[in-house]
């Protein structure tokens, strides 16, 4: 089933404020907000994205949930690149482990066939890596990965940050 526009997330997940309260979305793959998001998109960090997937998760909405999961997953790995320590490689990696074992094997399970299906569709993929292309990259600072260091920030690629991850076709980015 290919998805076009930005209708695919909608529901429960996307009861939230009126369109105009906060930055507009990017046209392409829709961006999940299954707690009535807060803060415009670029300040999100990633725990917050791994809560919002818990949230998606609880309200049966494994589609968001996995989206989620690879938002949270990308900007933690420009984050981690941007700030280049071993602390913030190792913060990238325990992230996602500590929140999905808070999940039953069973959620587990099913977001996990969720986030296969999801990668292994490349339109999917492709379009998903232009949505968050088109968005960039998060303007928080990175403090969540930076605990008990004052590091400065090397400033990052977005774009290895979205190859690396989410594998996206880098000849797409032009």
């Amino acid at each position: 089933m290919p998805i076009m526009l930005l209708s695919i997330l909608t529901g429960a997940c996307r009861s939230g404020p009126p369109p105009g309260a906060l930055a507009p979305e990017p046209a392409g793959i829709a961006l999940p907000d299954c707690d009535k998001r807060a803060h415009p998109l670029r300040q999100i960090t990633p725990p917050q994205w791994y809560q919002m997937m818990q949230r998606c998760i609880q309200q049966q909405d494994f589609h968001a949930a996995a989206i989620s999961y690879l938002l949270a997953g990308t900007w933690s790995w420009f984050d981690a690149s941007r700030l280049g320590t071993r602390y913030a490689a190792a913060g990238h990696a325990s992230l996602p482990h500590q929140t999905l074992m808070q999940l039953s094997e069973s959620q587990r399970g099913q977001l996990w066939q969720t986030l296969n299906a999801l990668m292994s569709d490349s339109q999917y993929r492709n379009q998903l890596c232009q949505t968050l292309r088109a968005l960039g990259p998060p303007t928080y600072q990175p403090d969540y990965l930076a605990k008990n260091s004052v590091t400065p920030l090397t400033g990052g690629d977005y774009s290895l940050a979205l190859n690396g991850y989410l594998h996206c076709d880098m000849s797409l980015s032009r």
